[in-house]
């Protein structure tokens, strides 16, 4: 019996080995490799970490690779072409929940030869795809007649996809459906796809390019595409169905035909890296559209989601620096940029000008004006000059009392806008003063100083300095008092009595020009003095007058001729009591009063019938005013009455304005203007009827109509109105002031008279008001203490058309800021920013603080003080958050959320490495050791060391341009690597093609300090990509100078020994050929000359030719330049060619030229460069055509040749031959021949022996109907 057992044991074991497999490794190895033309890949949790799949020299199979489980997985694509022949298999599908790395090396093609609803390559929404690698994507999502499909990278037919970056190589991604090409599925959305560099292609036709899907068969469905972040790269993004699809954003259903399109593109931004600024264009002409820099907003998110092709690149910037104004940046040659400046008190702005570097302005003689970059950082300053016009220069003391004996300093001061100037201002004027005396026989001690002898006098003296500053001479005087002058209630300082004013019959008449103050009589309270101007254009400081008297048919305040200024100090007065009609306040009956003052000076105006009448000039430029009268039965406030009123700052108050009987500002005689200064807003309340209070901003122009008040500030009111409770339907609460909180509030009722409140509620948090009185009682709020939220219990009442009353409570909080708002916290303990950040809540009562959707813990997180005024955020919380900016919102009790804003920052120096654990003395060093973050190694089998060294580690830190360690903006610098970076970049011998690299390399001992060695060691670093030309190791030497490393390239590694450490420098090198201008238009007859540069070798020959000499002619000029002319309407390029021995193409340059019958000139003059250097290639293939846009049924040849080397096969074939044929033809060209609309691919492998594909090289065709052909003729090269 178990002899048949083991029987049938052995038999069945046999079976198995006998079975096919799928290739799938049975035992997790540390890499695995695969043929996918001997069958399918399916990788899992069990297969190894690193996997490569061959594609047989790009032999085409139906073979698939499916990627599942939830660990992260490399995997080497190499030269594969998998054509799926079925409806829903994906040639490659990723469905794991890890991150899936696919490096791409040679061309790898993925499409379906039959219809499908599939993806080319399927992203699940779980887990991460990362595409990376040198070698090119070419995918072509599934497509039914439907227009149903998949995506070429991203979901399956009604399938959403998400977290897809891609960090390098070529992507050149189709969808021929209402699938985005990458990005969701027809009807799928998408979300977090990243391009962080490599040259990216993306077309679909009925959804966005990258993005979501969209929905052929109709519906209101939205299918977004959210969070696309482009940092770095060439990105293309076309969307073939005019305005109805976009580039980049939402797939969507738009109008009865139901094409896809894109909207809003929410989180979809352009982030360039450090010191880049991206350049959006149109592809088909190269016009620029517009350029960015930094983490845009809004209208940045509407501008790359509204275009419907593009293209998105990243250039080095130019630095903008705006001194005394705004603009600062980094901005790209020709873009235009709003600069701003302004006045700051009286200097004023005159013009702009450019302090270094290059550009122009629009207007230079305007503050805010467009700026047009050069070609280098630009440093421009808004100048400035003192106003002195804007100056009120005076004597200190304006007014002494004479005494015999005695000596008096006089000395020359200014103000502006009320404002005294300090002594340090009044330095900074640089003026010079000539001093004079009127009346009397006194001398200056010293006249240059204003130092007066008083002498032995009776009489009054005027002592006079005329003030030469600016190129003009301004005058002011100041009094000597020996006998005091009669003034009844008032007292006057400044003049001469009889001379410059005179009292008679309770009234002080002004008749001088000179500078008076005017103030109350000690002892008296109120004042029955009137005052009248009779002439000249005196100065009047009214300092705490109050004046409230019976004057019956006159004015409390008169001007009949003259232009006097009155300037309001502290709080003043003038009530007229007389009830009689023509009683008013201020009467101006010819010339013109200007009133002034401070934002604190306030002047209350009450006559009978008017607060102002005048039929000359008012003018109000600063100060607080307080309009009303002093009758109950006319309830008028009228500020003017058949005169001109001008307002161009201060407050104005209409105590009676909501009466609504006769509450204008000015009647319909009068004209009335607000003129605010610059950089203010004037806020005007107005009330357009008699039942409703309404706020409203002035615009422009004189005005007329209701005004209530009137104010300036920076912007429109601040003040909050939160209302809880039940909120009574009818009633209109409306709340106004100014933005510290203060101002008044009334209540008013739909469709019925207004019903007043009475009563001072402050602080009282319950009950009702008493509405049982008829008149108007204000209720007052400049109680309020700034900062601190109030609870005001009122009464709405509400009416309908029978006047019944229905009373309903409400709340109102008033509000106020927290101070700081914005805080900086240093994660670094050592610094002085490691610190708790304290906020005075300013009376709020907080409630919570929370970080997002995360509270912070009270006593662990913050504290409150006892009083409740201060929070404080700890260090030991702040600690936990990462670098950047942290917005903390504090909720309080009552009134609005209000945010701090943190800025953290982590200052802490370098770590040196941790030196790995070695052998003992007593055991060698290893071989080799590697540095973990950059992947390089440090080969030391050469090297000899110190007994002493125990272990070693191989410090790698590639450094910017200022020797600051990569990715620690706040690190220490390294001097010597700077010095070593620009002693490269300056280098012209190198002919270092673009941007080097800088390292910092060394060997560390176990104690952290570099060693030093005998022999040498050999490092192995990985060549940087994007490098153009022959990679190259530059090290730095004691002397400052650089050695050539010759270092060799090796497996993707830069491979060199040295004798000793030091800063490197990894740069491409190599001869180039560069062109000044990218792209021109001209007009018909016009003349443009194109700059011509070569670099390094100079044993060549340039050939130039235009592409259409009927549109375009070009001929190389004497001075280098090439000169193009316009012949006829078209497109045309330059083309450039560089030629070596043998007549063997080098490289190439071009430049399109748009010539139109009557255009403006003008162009982008980013520089085209072609090198003609290539590394380590013997051998290459060259196609003369790098795309071609055709019709159906056209012809179009393009040329292939191979240079002279080693024996090898060129073989061509189209990738969708049913919209593009190729042939070879006698003359050894390629003949394409356009058979359907699409897009196809005419390919170019060339084999060496053994069937080995050595390199490849292909031309995109676009075959459309109703199109004029055109191309692009940049060289294709394939190097092996």
């Amino acid at each position: 019996m178990k002899k048949k057992i083991l029987s049938a044991i052995l038999a069945l074991c046999l079976l198995l080995t006998m079975l096919p497999t799928a290739a799938t490794p049975a035992v997790a190895a540390a890499s695995a490799t695969y043929d996918l033309t001997q069958g399918s890949v399916a990788i899992n949790d069990s297969s190894p970490e690193n996997i490569t799949v061959n594609g047989n020299n790009h032999q085409q199979t139906t073979n698939t690779i499916q990627i599942t489980g939830i660990k992260n997985h490399t995997v080497t694509l190499n030269g594969l072409n998998i054509m799926s022949s079925s409806t829903s298999i994906n040639p490659i599908s990723i469905d794991s929940a890890g991150i899936t790395t696919l490096m791409l090396s040679n061309l790898n093609n993925f499409s379906f030869s039959i219809s499908s609803r599939a993806a080319a390559v399927r992203k699940a929404t779980q887990g991460t795809l990362v595409i990376a690698g040198t070698g090119t994507l070419a995918a072509t999502g599934g497509y039914f007649s439907d227009h149903t499909g998949g995506a070429a990278i991203g979901g399956n037919d009604v399938e959403n996809t998400a977290n897809i970056i891609i960090q390098s190589g070529t992507i050149q991604a189709t969808s021929l459906s209402c699938a985005a090409a990458i990005g969701g599925g027809n009807q799928g959305s998408a979300t977090n796809i990243q391009i962080t560099d490599g040259d990216v292609r993306a077309e679909s036709a009925y959804g966005a390019a990258i993005g979501g899907g969209g929905n052929f068969t109709g519906g209101t469905n939205t299918y977004t595409g959210r969070n696309i972040v482009i940092s770095g790269g060439t990105v293309s993004a076309y969307s073939h169905d005019g305005n109805k699809c976009m580039a980049i954003g939402d797939g969507n259903v738009s109008g009865s035909d139901g094409y896809g399109q894109s909207t809003s593109g929410w989180g979809n931004v352009l982030q360039p890296k450090t010191g880049m600024v991206s350049k959006v264009e149109y592809p088909e002409n190269g016009t620029p559209i517009t350029s960015y820099t930094g983490n845009y907003g809004t209208d940045q998110q509407a501008d790359i989601t509204r275009i419907d092709n593009m293209t998105i690149s990243f250039v080095a910037g130019h630095k903008l620096t705006v001194q005394n104004g705004t603009g600062d940046g980094l901005y790209l040659v020709g873009k235009p940029v709003n600069i701003s400046t302004e006045d700051v008190d009286y200097n004023k702005f005159t013009k702009w000008t450019i302090s270094s570097g290059s550009a122009a302005f629009t207007d230079s003689a305007s503050k805010t004006t467009t700026l047009t970059m050069g070609d280098s950082d630009v440093t421009v300053t808004a100048n400035r000059t003192i106003d002195y016009d804007s100056l009120k220069f005076f004597i200190s003391p304006v007014s002494v009392k004479g005494q015999s004996g005695k000596t008096q300093q006089f000395t020359v001061r200014a103000k502006y806008n009320g404002t005294e100037l300090t002594a340090d201002q009044m330095a900074g004027l640089s003026y010079l003063a000539s001093w004079g005396l009127t009346g009397g026989t006194n001398s200056f001690i010293n006249a240059t100083y204003g130092l007066l002898d008083m002498g032995v006098e009776t009489e009054n003296i005027k002592v006079t300095a005329q003030i030469a500053v600016g190129g003009k001479i301004y005058t002011a005087a100041a009094d000597v008092i020996y006998s005091e002058a009669d003034a009844g209630d008032l007292t006057v300082s400044g003049g001469l009595p009889g001379t410059d004013y005179t009292y008679a019959d309770d009234v002080l008449t002004f008749t001088g020009s000179g500078t008076y103050l005017v103030g109350m009589k000690p002892g008296v309270t109120a004042a029955a003095t009137r005052i009248v101007v009779n002439g000249g254009s005196p100065n009047i400081t009214m300092q705490n007058v109050n004046i409230s008297t019976d004057s019956n048919a006159n004015s409390i305040f008169c001007v009949r001729a003259g232009f006097p200024t009155v300037t309001i100090s502290g709080t003043n007065s003038l009530i007229n009591t007389n009830t009689n009609d023509g009683s008013n306040g201020i009467n101006v009956v010819n010339g013109c009063l200007t009133l002034d003052g401070g934002d604190s000076d306030t002047l209350t105006v009450k006559g009978n019938y008017y607060s102002v009448v005048t039929g000359g000039t008012l003018t109000i430029k600063g100060g607080h005013y307080i309009f009303g009268n002093t009758s109950s039965n006319i309830g008028t406030a009228k500020v003017a009455y058949n005169a001109t009123c001008t307002v161009q700052g201060g407050v104005i108050e209409l105590l009676q304005a909501w009466q609504g009987r006769d509450c204008n500002v000015i009647n319909a005689e009068g004209n009335f203007c607000i003129i605010p200064a610059e950089g203010k807003q004037a806020v005007v309340y107005r009330e357009k009827n008699p039942t409703k209070y309404l706020t409203e901003p002035y615009s422009t122009g004189m005005v007329k109509g209701y005004y209530t008040k009137i104010y300036f500030s920076d912007s429109l009111p601040a003040i909050t109105a939160a209302l809880a409770g039940e909120e009574a339907t009818s009633a209109d609460l409306k709340v106004f002031g100014s933005n510290n909180a203060k101002g008044y509030y009334r209540l008013y009722e739909g469709g019925v008279s207004p019903t007043p409140l009475a009563g001072d509620i402050m602080g009282n948090s319950t009950g009702t008001i008493d509405l049982s009185k008829d008149t108007v009682s204000d209720v007052s709020l400049t109680g309020l203490k700034e900062g601190t939220a109030y609870d005001c219990c009122i009464v709405a009442v509400a009416g309908s058309g029978d006047g019944t009353q229905v009373s309903k409570v409400v709340k109102v909080h008033f509000t106020t800021k927290m101070a700081p708002m914005t805080a900086t916290f240093d994660k670094y303990t050592s610094s002085d920013g490691y610190k708790d950040i304290s906020l005075s809540l300013n009376g709020n009562t907080l409630s919570n603080i929370s970080n997002g959707d995360t509270a912070l813990v009270k006593d662990s997180d913050y504290t409150i003080s006892e009083d409740g005024g201060t929070v404080t955020i700890l260090k030991s919380y702040l600690a936990t958050l990462s670098s950047g900016k942290t917005v903390l919102t504090l909720k309080f009790n009552a009134g609005t959320d209000q945010s701090l804003v943190v800025t953290v920052k982590n200052t802490v120096p370098m770590p040196m490495p941790t030196p790995a654990p070695m052998p003992s003395t007593s055991t060698a060093l290893p071989t080799i050791i590697v540095n973990a973050s950059t992947g390089a190694q440090a080969g030391l089998s050469g090297a000899v060391f110190s007994p002493n060294v125990t272990s070693l580690a191989f410090f790698v830190m590639p450094e910017t341009p200022a020797g600051i360690p990569q990715g620690a903006p706040d690190g220490k610098a390294d001097p010597q690597g700077a010095a070593t970076y620009n002693s490269a970049v300056h280098d012209s011998a190198l002919n270092i093609i673009g941007v080097p690299y800088l390292y910092n390399i060394k060997l560390l001992d176990q104690s952290g300090n570099p060693v030093s060695f005998t022999g040498s060691v050999t490092v192995s670093i990985p060549l940087p990509a994007g490098l153009r030309g022959k990679p190259r190791v530059f090290r730095n030497e004691s002397d400052s100078t650089l050695t050539d490393m010759n270092a060799t390239v090796k497996n993707g590694f830069l491979v060199f020994s040295t004798t000793h450490f030091s800063n490197y420098i990894i740069a491409g090198t190599g001869s180039t050929i560069s062109l000044d201008t990218s792209n021109y238009q001209m007009p018909v007859g016009g003349k443009y000359q194109i700059g011509v540069s070569l670099t390094g070798k100079k044993n060549v020959s340039v050939k130039i030719h235009s592409t259409n000499n009927g549109t375009l002619t070009a001929k190389r000029l004497e001075n280098g330049n090439i000169q193009a002319e316009g012949k006829g309407v078209g497109t045309a390029y330059v083309m450039v060619d560089v030629y070596g021995g043998k007549n063997q193409l080098l490289s190439h340059v071009s430049t399109c030229i748009d010539v139109k019958q009557s255009a403006q000139s003008r162009g982008d003059s980013t520089r085209q460069m072609g090198v003609y250097t290539v590394p380590d290639a013997k051998d290459s293939l060259t196609l003369d055509t790098k795309n071609y846009v055709m019709s159906v049924g056209g012809t179009y040849q393009i040329s292939a040749w191979l240079t002279e080397g080693q024996a090898v096969v060129l073989k061509h074939y189209s990738t969708n031959s049913k919209i593009a044929s190729v042939a070879k033809l006698a003359n050894g060209n390629y003949q394409v021949t356009g058979k359907g609309t699409g897009t196809a691919y005419i390919m170019f492998d060339v084999y060496g022996k053994d069937n080995h594909l050595l390199t490849h090289a292909s031309t995109r065709v676009d075959v459309k109907t109703g199109i004029r052909p055109h191309g692009d003729s940049t060289r294709q090269y394939g190097i092996f």
